[in-house]
């Protein structure tokens, strides 16, 4: 919303709309934006399938309370950095393609180029996969590799101490 307050054109220029609840578009120049905060906006605000869409051209959705999804992404450049914490809290997969393909290789119905229309067309489509697969996301700060090589990595969440804590909760 302060986006949208600075500048007039933003929902424009991000290819978004806004949305009643009751699924009706609803103009933005009739929302008084000096009178609006994220936390009394009536509306939603939605972002249009499109290859700059924040989910890029894809996202798999599993089951999970906190509307977090595995998706593409506009914003490849970010795969090149070693730290990226620029995530809303939803998995960024950097060849979306290679993995749509594989989740869908035992669907008849889904070829390869069938697959790159639908990437290509910039419409919506929901795919439901005849065979679902199991995601479980781990949050890991500390590793080892192959070799047993331990690495630690900053802790961007914040979850360490509450592990801590439980460790040492139990460990009593």
């Amino acid at each position: 919303i302060p986006d949208i307050i600075r500048d007039s054109s933003y929902l424009q220029k991000k290819n978004m709309k806004i949305v009643a609840y009751d699924g009706s578009t609803v103009d933005p120049l009739s929302i008084d934006w000096k009178h609006v905060s994220p936390s009394s906006f009536p509306y939603m605000i939605k972002q249009e399938p499109g290859k700059n869409n924040a989910l890029g051209r894809i996202k798999f959705m599993f089951p999970n309370e906190y509307d977090v999804y595995i998706h593409d992404t506009p914003s490849h450049w970010q795969f090149s950095k070693n730290i990226r914490p620029f995530s809303s809290g939803c998995v960024r997969i950097d060849n979306v393609r290679d993995l749509a393909r594989h989740l869908l290789k035992d669907d008849p119905n889904w070829n390869t180029g069938r697959l790159d229309e639908a990437l290509d067309n910039g419409r919506t489509k929901t795919i439901v996969l005849k065979n679902p697969v199991p995601v479980h996301i781990v949050y890991f700060t500390a590793w080892a590799d192959s070799d047993g090589t331990v690495y630690f990595g900053k802790d961007i969440y914040n979850r360490d101490k509450q592990l801590i804590r439980a460790l040492k909760k139990d460990s009593r």
